[in-house]
């Protein structure tokens, strides 16, 4: 059995009243603009409410301060960009192991994450690598922040 990048798919992780999407703002999201991220050259919108997440790893080093965790998620968009030739960063949101939740494309753009799954899931990636022991309880907080009220 192959697996798809150790991704796990968690449906029905946001949910709707009255047709509208709940989400809720994590206070502790470091923003596009404080980590440098270039401008997308392509974006398609996702269509809203989303049901699942994917939920995968960057298979890159770790990180684990802010100065550290904004030069990595950038070096993940230069690399998506430049040596994949994709628009923008693949993951909605990325996970460090400072605990802090970085913007990669956000709540309203179809990422590139998992292929098949893209147009119907947001993906949240944590940075660095399931293969090896690298969770700690600050990145496993970070991730359950982005859970839904």
């Amino acid at each position: 059995m192959k697996l798809l990048s150790c991704c796990i798919v968690i449906s029905s992780i946001f949910c709707a009243v009255s047709g509208n999407p709940i989400y809720v703002v994590c206070p502790s999201v470091v923003e596009r603009s404080e980590w440098n991220a270039s401008e997308a050259t392509e974006v398609t919108f996702l269509q809203h409410p989303v049901k699942v997440a994917i939920i995968c790893h960057t298979v890159t080093p770790a990180c684990t301060s802010l100065d550290a965790c904004k030069r990595r998620v950038k070096s993940i968009q230069r690399y998506h960009q430049r040596e994949k030739h994709w628009g923008d960063i693949a993951y909605n949101f990325l996970i460090g192991n400072d605990g802090r939740v970085y913007e990669g494309i956000g709540w309203d753009y179809v990422g590139r994450h998992t292929k098949n799954f893209n147009d119907i899931s947001i993906g949240i990636a944590f940075i660095g690598d399931f293969t090896a022991p690298s969770s700690n309880e600050k990145k496993l907080n970070g991730g359950k922040s982005l859970e839904y009220a």
